[in-house]
């Protein structure tokens, strides 16, 4: 699959390859963390069982929280647009009540 001009010119926005350059160093930055009390638990025990217990230390919160936590925040902004609309309706007929030019 070819890179696409399209696809490069996103990155020509500099906010958002701020955003995905943090990202990509934090998730670098957790993945040698993870690797390297890897490492130690092996050293330090030689046990499969305590380095099955870190990755599911690791993993296990990510996999049950994540789809939830998504669902909330779609939910959460659904709501929060949902009030925003109401709000502005009601500003706008106060508004023409009043004589007051209408908010935009």
């Amino acid at each position: 699959m070819a890179i696409q001009p399209v696809d490069v010119g996103l990155l020509k926005n500099h906010r958002l390859r701020r955003v995905l350059e943090s990202r990509l160093l934090g998730r670098v930055a957790q993945n040698a963390l993870v690797y390297s009390l890897l490492i130690l638990v092996v050293e330090e025990t030689g046990s499969s069982v305590h380095t099955a217990i870190l990755l599911c230390a690791f993993t296990l919160p990510g996999i049950v929280l994540g789809h939830s936590s998504g669902a909330a925040a779609d939910i959460l902004q659904m709501v929060y647009r949902r009030l925003k609309c109401r709000d502005t309706r009601r500003w706008r007929r106060r508004s023409t009540r009043t004589g007051d030019p209408p908010v935009t």
